[in-house]
């Protein structure tokens, strides 16, 4: 029952991409390149696979933000091709795919899963990078996108000590105000998901 949910989710989220973002001649043949890429290779089953091997507490880890959520949050937050967006855990990309070619951000999208890197299609103005999340350089960011909803306290903390100020931290589910005084809601917005709908926050560190 779950996987047909998920299967009507991701169909009816490909219909309203079509709809919106493929009038951008550009992104519409790198978006269909990429999942061509991935035709009879699931990337859940790509990242179940890597994570099984390294022996992983967690093989379900996987997530992606659909697109027309990525949209919403770009509107309500102001992103635009002046910003350079960090994006912690790419997954395959896609989401990177849409800023640096849809919006024209500069993007560097850091993915441990070496799969997802080498499968990226080559876009000007977004560098994928095979690191671990935790290696990421933020000297450069004005915006950070994190959809950790499967990070230990631990590692939220760790990051909350490497975030910059003055970038717009984005995160999916809980905000880092949970976590540390050094943070402050800016705005919070609703986004869809595969498995729900759920809270995405845009923090600032003023500490």
């Amino acid at each position: 029952m779950i996987y047909l949910k998920v299967q009507i989710f991701e169909w009816l989220e490909q219909r309203a991409v079509k709809k919106h973002f493929y009038g951008n001649k550009q992104f519409k043949k790198l978006d269909q390149a990429l999942l061509a890429a991935y035709q009879g290779k699931n990337p859940y089953h790509i990242s179940k696979s890597y994570l099984q091997k390294q022996g992983a507490s967690n093989i379900y880890a996987y997530g992606e933000t659909p697109l027309t959520t990525v949209g919403k949050i770009v509107e309500e937050c102001g992103i635009g091709p002046e910003d350079t967006v960090i994006e912690m855990g790419a997954g395959r990309g896609r989401a990177s795919l849409f800023l640096a070619v849809y919006v024209g951000c500069t993007v560097i999208a850091y993915e441990r899963i070496p799969t997802f890197v080498e499968r990226m299609v080559d876009v000007d103005g977004l560098e994928m990078l095979a690191e671990n999340m935790f290696s990421a350089d933020f000297s450069e960011a004005t915006v950070i996108f994190l959809y950790g909803t499967m990070l230990s306290d631990e590692e939220i903390l760790q990051l909350c000590e490497k975030f910059p100020k003055r970038a717009k931290i984005l995160t999916v589910s809980y905000p880092l105000s949970d976590y540390s005084e050094e943070y402050r809601i800016e705005k919070t917005l609703s986004g869809r998901f595969p498995w729900g709908e759920t809270e995405v926050y845009w923090n600032e560190r003023i500490g």
